[in-house]
Parts: structure tokens; C-alpha cells; sequence
């Protein structure tokens, strides 16, 4: 929660006579899993992938607070690789095989429909 935590660090700078010279924030993301269509991709994950979706929280950026910002919840998952964003990025095949049938699946299905 940004709010919460600016309001620590403020109170530190504040006790320490510290302060910020430039700061570059965008608003924080928090999937609903209660959502219909969420519930419906979870629900196919289990399908194709034998097993329960797990969910973590990332400290990062992504495009998801944009879309947010008009209700279209994001759920952010990739196959498997490593490297991401250099000279020695790859990416699984089978793994990308079944990324690509869940969402073909999910989209046929169920996005669609909305």
C-alpha cells in the first residue's frame, strides 16, 4: 500500500532531518481473484496445468495499474525462462506451448463473451 508506506517514510525523514530530491512513483495494482472472469482463468489453469495457480506480490512496474484504472483486471504470468531482458533471455518450448493453449482456450471461451 503506497499511501501507507509514504506515511512511514515521511515520518522517518522527518525524525531523521532527511529528505527525498526526486521521486518517480505510478499507483499500486492488487488483483481481485473474486472477480467472474479471474475466477473462470484460474479455473482453466487447473485445467491445463494439473495443478492450483499460485499468487505472490511483486515489487516492480507493469502496465496493469493502466488498465486498472478502468475496472480490466490483469493477471500477470509467463512460461518458464529465465534472463528476462538480456543477451541470454530464453524461454521453455513446452512451456510456451501450454501458455499458448491456456490463453487461446481462455480467450475463445471466455473473453470473448464479455
Amino acid at each position: 500500500d503506497l499511501k501507507r508506506i509514504q506515511k512511514q517514510l515521511h515520518a522517518l525523514l522527518k525524525r531523521y532531518n532527511g529528505e527525498i530530491t526526486s521521486t518517480t512513483s505510478g499507483s499500486d495494482y492488487q488483483l481481485d481473484i473474486t472477480d467472474p472472469l479471474v475466477q473462470q482463468f484460474i479455473e482453466l489453469y487447473h485445467q491445463h496445468a494439473e495443478k492450483d495457480i499460485s499468487f505472490t506480490k511483486a515489487h516492480g512496474s507493469s502496465d496493469a495499474r493502466f488498465f486498472s484504472q478502468h475496472n480490466i483486471p490483469v493477471i500477470m504470468l509467463r512460461p518458464d525462462g529465465g534472463g528476462a531482458h538480456g543477451d541470454v533471455e530464453w524461454i521453455s518450448i513446452s512451456s510456451y506451448s501450454a501458455f499458448y493453449a491456456l490463453l487461446k482456450e481462455y480467450v475463445t471461451r471466455v473473453a470473448t463473451k464479455v
